[in-house]
């Protein structure tokens, strides 16, 4: 039987759980007049805190929150357990819970998954990616994975991240798509933001004199 006791403060004023102190009493006897979901993300992150990942799991049910799925999820990855870690979040994104995909590719990025962090984010809705990093985060891991063309499939066409795009491209020689990418980026970003015109402006103006001076220097030898 698993016991939900925790590990309290001596000063029983204290407002912030600790882990670890000396004295242990039931958590019912403090919390039973907090809201359910409250106390149970809250105990959630006390055992997270003290590696109490099987304690953890029995706060995971079914129609329990996402948040608890990623805490258990790193509580797992934190011990070495990854691929236990990873089959939770699984499950979160198969029913389609929000915000599930990108803690997923965030997961797989960290642990340096590249392919499985593709096959996630090649199941996210489009509507999805509007809001979310998780193509950025993929292609710069398929970049340092020395994968630059499968980081720059990733990013095209998303118009997520013009100026790392451009960057893949120009690192690659093909500077005149680089280019491209820059001017199609600041035709469609709203003259209501003037700095973010400006920073792909820069960018571009950047990016030609950097690739000018490196054909000088090739002319020159």
């Amino acid at each position: 039987m698993i016991s939900h006791d925790v590990k309290y403060p001596e000063n029983p004023g204290t407002a912030r759980l600790t882990p670890g102190s000396s004295r242990t009493r039931p958590i019912s006897n403090h919390l039973h007049r907090v809201p359910l979901p409250l106390v149970r993300h809250g105990l959630a992150e006390i055992y997270a805190a003290q590696g109490r990942s099987e304690e953890l799991r029995t706060l995971v049910t079914p129609g329990s929150s996402t948040g608890l799925a990623l805490l258990l999820a790193r509580a797992l990855v934190a011990q070495g357990r990854v691929d236990e870690g990873i089959a939770v979040l699984q499950e979160r994104v198969d029913a389609d819970e929000q915000h599930s995909r990108d803690w997923l590719i965030q997961l797989l990025v960290e642990q340096g998954r590249a392919d499985q962090a593709v096959t996630v984010l090649k199941g996210m809705p489009s509507s999805y990616r509007s809001t979310s990093t998780a193509e950025l985060s993929v292609a710069r891991l398929l970049d340092e994975q020395g994968r630059p063309e499968d980081a720059i499939r990733i990013l095209q066409g998303t118009g997520s991240a013009p100026e790392r795009l451009a960057a893949l491209l120009a690192a690659q020689g093909r500077v005149d798509e680089a280019v491209r990418v820059l001017d199609r980026a600041v035709e469609d970003t709203d003259t209501r933001y003037p700095a973010a015109i400006e920073r792909l402006t820069r960018a571009k103006a950047d990016l030609l004199a950097e690739h000018d001076h490196d054909r000088q220097d090739q002319n020159r030898n």
